[in-house]
């Protein structure tokens, strides 16, 4: 699940957080007239494919394993059944770290949706690749990283063959340069979905991030200087989220981010041209306010799916005719 969603987007791709009926609830509330032997000739009939879609279908978000107690109930339906979860030991999702740290869990392949401290123990479940998601700053009080754990979080948690999917540390009080805080570890996972460290108080640049998959990324509200240029490699961006920093430098290392849906760099000291954003078009949200951008509007154009665009607080010079245009075909449009 991606954590933190606080942008405009927050419903993208997302789905409702309440938990549904399981597989168990569902066959307890089945005809009375389907006898066990009906049940057990049904569902193992099933091709394998078949029934890895139906486990699937139980997940609350699109990339999420589903949740163990939603789907545990299938291992009661029949012995045939449980003979074929054996055979397919279907991945699923727990939320308590004990559960984790047991050393069987057959049928299933059970991994650690975790919200907490980030701790010596979630680390080493990470490291034996068991945890599919942490939300270590989903709390109202302020938390720190012990400076043990934080040095452990890019080679176990961001680097070469972690399965680490996705990394929330808002609020986490970090107020260092990333290399002091993390170490200078190449940040090259090829699992990572989502990385978000809201109001973390990192300072300084960004380092090269190598994240093929990542589509979420918000850095908002802390103290980065520098470029763009770290974010090159990460062109499966749908969520870019950097206002309130101090970013310098122009949008051309974005020109190859050609899914990206929603784009926050308001209140940055970013200069250059909208250009390299004319190949963005599933742009959907973008927040460009308080910037130092200068010549035209017409690159936008090319986003065809735009629906918010803040632009105002630059030197931006539209024409009379691109202003009409996209204040006509835009939701809001400001500049």
């Amino acid at each position: 699940m991606l954590f933190g969603r606080r942008v405009a987007s927050q419903h993208l791709g997302g789905g409702d957080r309440r938990l549904g009926a399981g597989v168990g609830q569902l066959a307890a509330r089945r005809p009375s007239r389907l006898t066990v032997t009906d049940a057990a000739v049904t569902l193992v009939s099933l091709p394998d494919d078949a029934l890895l879609l139906v486990i699937a279908a139980c997940s609350n978000f699109k990339d999420d394993p589903p949740l163990f107690y939603a789907v545990k109930g299938l291992g009661c339906v029949s012995k045939g059944m449980r003979q074929q979860l054996y055979q397919l030991r279907p991945l699923v999702g727990v939320q308590s770290l004990a559960v984790v740290q047991r050393p069987a869990h057959d049928p299933w392949r059970v991994m650690l949706l975790y919200y907490g401290e980030l701790t010596e123990a979630v680390m080493e479940q990470a490291q034996q690749g068991r945890v599919h998601s942490i939300g270590a700053g989903q709390h109202r009080y302020t938390m720190t990283l012990a400076p043990a754990v934080a040095r452990r979080v890019v080679p176990e948690l961001l680097g070469a063959g972690c399965s680490l999917v996705d990394l929330d540390l808002d609020h986490v009080v970090l107020n260092g340069t990333w290399a002091s805080t993390f170490g200078e570890a190449a940040v090259c996972s090829a699992a990572l979905l989502s990385l978000s460290l809201y109001r973390c108080g990192l300072q300084g640049p960004l380092p090269e991030l190598r994240l093929p998959a990542l589509q979420w990324f918000d850095l908002d509200g802390s103290h980065l200087t520098g470029g763009l240029e770290p974010l090159r490699s990460c062109m499966a961006l749908r969520v870019l989220s950097l206002g309130s920093n101090h970013m310098t430098g122009g949008l051309e290392p974005l020109r190859g981010c050609t899914v990206l849906q929603e784009l926050c760099l308001e209140r940055n000291q970013l200069t250059g041209d909208l250009e390299p954003l004319q190949g963005c078009t599933a742009l959907k949200f973008l927040f460009l306010s308080r910037n130092q951008l200068t010549g035209g509007i017409r690159p936008l154009r090319n986003c065809t799916a735009l629906q918010k665009v803040e632009l105002e607080n630059n030197q931006l010079v539209p024409t009379v005719e691109d202003k009409a245009y996209f204040k006509k075909r835009c939701r809001h449009f400001s500049i």
